[in-house]
């Protein structure tokens, strides 16, 4: 049966993009048969905002880094997902539209997008989270994940310090694109 996977990121910094592009090569390479998208949730939940999303971000990291460090933080913290009705209901769009089976997510923001997704409608849809960093931010750990996937040891000791089950981390390095793998 071909599975249809739906990798979920954003331009928050390109190495959530490059770590998306990697883990679809390697899904390729494992079953050539699937079906694997990469969708920009920010741009798509937010079609008409997402340019200036980024380069809200872009300006704060470049001109504003400790105003930018404190809200990450406190955002990681936080963990509200704000308007969860109205991105549930373009989730179920998103969903349907890639005849997704399995969510990946390379970006904090999808993983808690998705989480949220699944306790509002009880989906049991599988998310799967790439750690990208070689730290288990708080931002990262969110419920109704299936599995996480992470760097180094570290990075799962970190996880399991923080009450994620072993059983649901694996090791498997960064994701790194085929082209660099020579």
């Amino acid at each position: 049966m071909m599975k249809h996977i739906l990798i979920l990121t954003g331009r928050f910094g390109l190495g959530h993009c490059c770590a998306a592009e990697a883990v679809r090569q390697e899904l390729l390479t494992v079953n050539p048969q699937a079906e694997v998208q990469i969708v920009d949730l920010v741009d798509y939940l937010f079609p008409h905002l997402g340019g200036a999303i980024y380069r809200t971000f872009a300006h704060m990291v470049n001109h504003c880094s400790a105003m930018y460090n404190f809200l990450n933080r406190a955002a990681g913290r936080c963990g509200i997902l704000p308007m969860k009705a109205v991105i549930a209901q373009k989730i179920d769009r998103l969903l349907l539209e890639y005849h997704a089976d399995i969510v990946v997510s390379t970006l904090p923001i999808c993983s808690q997008c998705i989480s949220a997704y699944k306790q509002l409608r009880g989906a049991d849809i599988p998310l799967y989270t790439y750690i990208t960093d070689i730290g288990a931010q708080d931002e990262w750990i969110v419920p109704h994940t299936d599995a996480y996937f992470v760097g180094a040891a570290e990075t799962k000791a970190e996880l399991m310090e923080k009450g994620v089950p072993a059983a649901h981390i694996h090791i498997c390095g960064i994701p790194v694109r085929r082209d660099f793998l020579h």
